[in-house]
C-alpha cells in the first residue's frame, strides 16, 4: 500500500511539474505603454530583447527597505513624471507580476527620454528596441522627447 501511495504522490508530482512547465511557454509577455492606466501602444519588441527589457523593469520596480519594511515615498524625480508607465503583461491582458506578487511595470521621464529609471538613477534606454514608427508615436505622445 505505501509502495502504491509513493508511485501515485511521484506521478501527480511529474504531472504537476511538467503542467506549470508547459503554463509557463504558454504564457508570452507582451510589453504596453499605458497612460494613467489605459493602454494606448504595444510594442513590438523582438523576443530575443524583451528579456532585457523586462529585466530593467523588474530593477525600477523593487521597493526600498527601511529596517526590513517597505518605504512609502515619492520619487525625487516625481517632477518629470508625464503620466505614462510601461507596464509587462501576459497575452491575456493582465498584468504580468514578479515572484513577490508586485505588478511589473514602470513610470516614463520626461528628462530620461526613451529610458526605464528609478528616481535619479537610469537603468536601461530602450530606443534601439523600437521602430522607427514607435519612436515617433512616443515623440507625439511626449513631446519633451523630441529632442
Amino acid at each position: 500500500m505505501k509502495k502504491i501511495r509513493h508511485i501515485l504522490l511521484f506521478a501527480c508530482s511529474l504531472i504537476s511539474a511538467s503542467c506549470s512547465d508547459y503554463n509557463d511557454k504558454a504564457i508570452e509577455k507582451i510589453i504596453t505603454v499605458d497612460y494613467r492606466g489605459q493602454t494606448v501602444l504595444v510594442l513590438d519588441v523582438p523576443e530575443e530583447n524583451r528579456h532585457h527589457l523586462i529585466e530593467a523593469i523588474e530593477k525600477a520596480t523593487v521597493p526600498v527597505l527601511i529596517h526590513g519594511r517597505r518605504a512609502n515615498y515619492r520619487p525625487s524625480n516625481e517632477k518629470n513624471l508625464n503620466g505614462y508607465s510601461m507596464k509587462v503583461r501576459n497575452t491575456d491582458g493582465k498584468v504580468a507580476r514578479n515572484a513577490d506578487g508586485r505588478c511589473l511595470g514602470c513610470s516614463l521621464y520626461n528628462n530620461f527620454p526613451f529610458s526605464i529609471a528609478k528616481g535619479n538613477l537610469l537603468i536601461y534606454n530602450f530606443k534601439h528596441l523600437l521602430s522607427e514608427d514607435e519612436v515617433n508615436t512616443f515623440c507625439k505622445m511626449i513631446p519633451s522627447w523630441k529632442n
